[in-house]
């Protein structure tokens, strides 16, 4: 089937959504390079947060190229 799709120049594409991640001034696990310390609440509580974003992407099987995508 999918080499039919191929063959007639139609695209092949994978969709990856990622979880949904709260914006603001929120605590994130991971590092940070920076020389400066930042502030940031020590609960993540949804309605701290200025709104949600779900990150996602769009792989081309066809041209091994991705793109990065950003909904909000």
């Amino acid at each position: 089937m999918i080499q039919s799709i191929e063959k007639a120049s139609n695209p092949i594409i994978s969709f990856d959504t990622k979880k949904k991640e709260v914006l603001g001034n929120l605590y994130r696990p991971g590092t940070l390079y920076t020389k400066e310390p930042v502030t940031t609440l020590d609960h993540n509580f949804w309605s701290l947060g200025y709104g949600k974003v779900v990150p996602d992407g769009i792989y081309d099987c066809q041209q091994n190229r991705g793109y990065k995508l950003l909904c909000l």
